[in-house]
């Protein structure tokens, strides 16, 4: 896989659709979001099978989904919709779209009707084996997490801690405990973790500056914790979908946020991706 890039582009009109790659939530693309990302995603994707899938018309939460909702799959009407989504390979230096992209997985789902009147989401998928890419990941072997009240309370005391440094303009313990993330950028990317933490301490020293930086409270009745990768993943979101961790905005209306998928390795949890 050296000098190849895995790349996920994805379109969504007339609908709202998220996109999976290994029971991973990667993005949600509609109208209203932005109809199309393209964008690589070699850190997601792992050696041997992998599954990539679309969720049209997810529920109104990130816990449910999948589900729809606490009442289970909704009927609602949909006019005139698609939702496409496909994992390339791509050389090194070449355009995203060209046609040195070689096509290794794509999902399509289109509503040709006026109104379709059905139950929602509704979920399509396929898999491909793209053989070696970047090695086994840490996660993979992590151990089964368990939705409930253990599981809420180790991840808010581990962002409680975070919060309060982050509060205080020091990211250094954030840095510390994302380095198996940034040693997996390294591996996927050729990413270097040192000016990647370089980089988010010079951002960070410019927001604290602002004399309305503060971070945004954080409630635990808020969280909506989302496990993913069959659950070798808890993603720390709030009921509305954004990262837990995230600073107010500035007077120019700009949020830094601190998006994080935890492991539990060795007893602990650990910022993984």
């Amino acid at each position: 896989m050296d000098n190849d890039f895995l790349v996920l582009e994805c379109r969504a009109s007339g609908c709202t659709a998220q996109i999976y790659l290994n029971d991973i939530l990667v993005l949600e693309r509609g109208d209203e979001q932005g109809k199309q990302f393209s964008g690589p995603v070699n850190d997601l994707c792992v050696d041997g099978e992998n599954e990539l899938s679309l969720v049209v018309e997810p529920g109104g939460s990130p816990r449910h989904s999948l589900s729809g909702g606490s009442c289970g799959r909704r009927r609602a009407v949909l006019g005139r919709a698609e939702a496409t989504a496909k994992l390339s390979r791509y050389p090194f230096g070449t355009a995203i779209g060209s046609d040195a992209g070689k096509l290794l997985l794509e999902v399509q789902w289109e509503s040709s009707e006026s109104g379709l009147h059905a139950r929602w989401p509704q979920v399509r998928g396929a898999r491909a084996d793209l053989g070696a890419v970047s090695g086994r990941w840490s996660w993979q072997d992590a151990e089964q997490l368990e939705p409930g009240d253990k599981l809420l309370e180790a991840v808010h005391k581990l962002l409680s801690r975070h919060h309060r440094a982050l509060s205080a303009g020091d990211p250094r313990c954030f840095l510390k405990e994302s380095q198996p993330r940034l040693l997996d950028l390294q591996r996927a990317y050729g990413a270097d973790p040192r000016e990647k933490a370089r980089l988010m301490e010079i951002v960070m020293a410019e927001r604290v500056r602002a004399a309305e930086y503060a971070m945004e409270p954080i409630d635990p009745q808020d969280y909506d914790l989302l496990l993913s990768a069959r659950g070798r993943l808890v993603e720390c979101l709030t009921s509305s979908g954004t990262p837990i961790l995230r600073d107010r905005p500035l007077a120019d209306q700009s949020v830094a946020s601190y998006p994080m998928r935890l492991a539990l390795i060795d007893g602990a949890l650990r910022i993984v991706r």
